[in-house]
């Protein structure tokens, strides 16, 4: 059994990524590819949940709303990969259908749709959510 404690606060705040305009284009690629007329093909994109970045004297890092993310800063990494899966209404992809490729700065002039102190964006749930969050905390303070 899990106890629960009180999670230590982060100063850090995670600026959740907004990838709407990313979806558009790639519905718009995809139909294209297909054959298909964007107004009239129920498809959405989706890519498992929110990813946030942290903005650090060291640089950048990436995560999602369960702590995963990379030890490098995106500017280390050069270009990060974003899984997206292509679902017609009321279905769901088995894995993804498309890879998004996006550089440091490709991802960091993303719009944002809202700013969460790291201690709240990352899902508070059993024994490897609090490791992810606490590993978060060893990385950036």
């Amino acid at each position: 059994m899990t106890r629960r404690r009180e999670r230590k606060k982060s100063k850090n705040v995670v600026l959740v990524l907004d990838f709407s305009e990313k979806f558009k284009e790639l519905l718009q690629h995809h139909c294209e590819k297909n054959g298909l007329d964007p107004e009239e093909h129920e498809v959405s994109f989706h890519h498992g949940g929110d990813r946030g970045i942290i903005i650090t004297p060291n640089g950048t890092y990436i995560l999602c709303h369960e702590g995963v993310g990379k030890e490098d800063t995106i500017e280390e990494l050069g270009t990060v990969e974003f899984e997206m899966d292509a679902c017609k209404k009321g279905s769901m992809s088995i894995f993804p259908n498309y890879i998004l490729r996006l550089s440091a700065d490709e991802i960091k002039a993303l719009p944002r749709k809202e700013s969460i102190p790291l201690h709240e964006f990352i899902r508070t749930f059993g024994r490897r959510l609090e490791c992810n969050y606490n590993e978060w905390l060893r990385m950036v303070g």
